[in-house]
């Protein structure tokens, strides 16, 4: 066993005990520490590695920094997954005690393109002189976007390739030594991982407060969560040995995307390239009437990956435009 493969073993294997969230957590903030509004870039700030705040399967997100009174411009070329938007958010959460709202939405399939299918947008504070193409307002709360993109069917559906620059600003220069960075950042890292991931267990926690063991709420998460004509459906459910998980709703009649996903006690969502965790719309199976959709957790790897876990957190989600309302619930059988 190669040394890496030691220290691997040593690692704990819980995802509940709070170790994969904080070392995601720790991630994110190194890029954070070292992130310029000067020079932009998407960075995966979740991922199918960073699965922090319930993050969802079937979404790619990338992050970026930004400066309100600069001038940005997104370029790239268009992709076939289901929605594609740029979100314009104030305070980044774990960065800031308490984040602020969407200050405003791009949507990246509603803007004009080429015959090539290339597009671009200008962000700024105010129109720039001569520009008449696609153009954006900048809010002056604006510090960070999210890039998110939506995937129905994994396998067949393309991203969009999205590039952004800052068009005001000369490039930057070369990134300070370690040496000078280290002692400055490494109080706002450690502050960041307390603050991101104290934040997503307590969200967990009130849930179990308002007793939510085996059945469902709707859910109305923080605006700083770039949560934008979605509705949220969360729930904490018990299944004991030898018993299994049932879920059944009515379909929605007008929702552009829906799914459902499990997360552990720290909101981390549970790994998904391995193990069925979640579901869509393309993903489920419908009954003949496409009136009821029911899918059993069983406790095979195939299905949930249960094994070891008694109790985990149930998420629904539907969106983004025009999202119908879904009643239903589950059934520990």
């Amino acid at each position: 066993m190669s040394p890496f493969e030691s220290w691997m073993e040593s690692l704990p294997r819980d995802e509940g005990s709070g170790f994969a969230n904080t070392m995601m957590a720790l991630a994110q903030a190194q890029w954070l520490a070292t992130a310029r509004a000067d020079a932009p870039d998407w960075f995966p700030f979740l991922s199918g590695n960073i699965r922090s705040a319930g993050a969802n399967p079937d979404t790619v997100y990338g992050m970026t920094p930004i400066d309100p009174r600069g001038i940005y411009r997104i370029a790239g070329s268009r992709g076939s997954v289901l929605f594609a938007d740029v979100l314009i958010q104030s305070g980044i959460v774990g960065v800031v005690e308490n984040p602020g709202p969407g200050v405003g939405v791009i949507d990246l399939t509603g803007l004009p393109a080429g015959a090539d299918g290339r597009f671009e947008v200008l962000l700024s504070g105010e129109r720039p002189a001569g520009h008449a193409g696609a153009w954006v307002r900048l809010d002056p709360r604006a510090d960070h976007l999210w890039l998110r993109q939506v995937a129905y069917d994994w396998e067949r559906e393309v991203d969009y390739r999205v590039a952004i620059e800052r068009l005001d600003a000369p490039p930057p220069g070369a990134c300070a030594a370690v040496a000078t960075v280290l002692p400055a950042e490494a109080a706002a890292i450690a502050a960041y991982v307390e603050r991101y991931t104290t934040r997503w267990r307590r969200h967990v926690e009130r849930m179990a407060a308002k007793g939510l063991q085996n059945r469902l709420e709707i859910d109305v998460l923080p605006d700083e969560t770039g949560q934008v004509a979605q509705s949220y459906y969360q729930g904490l459910f018990e299944v004991p040995e030898g018993f299994a998980l049932l879920l059944e709703t009515p379909v929605p009649e007008r929702c552009r995307y829906w799914s459902v996903q499990l997360t552990d006690a720290t909101y981390t969502s549970l790994e998904w390239m391995h193990h069925q965790t979640s579901l869509n719309g393309v993903q489920a199976g419908v009954d003949p009437d496409e009136i009821e959709l029911r899918h059993v957790l069983d406790q095979e790897p195939h299905a949930i990956a249960l094994r070891g876990r008694g109790r985990e957190q149930h998420g629904f989600e539907i969106g983004p435009i025009g999202a119908g309302q879904c009643e239903g619930g589950f059934d520990v059988l």
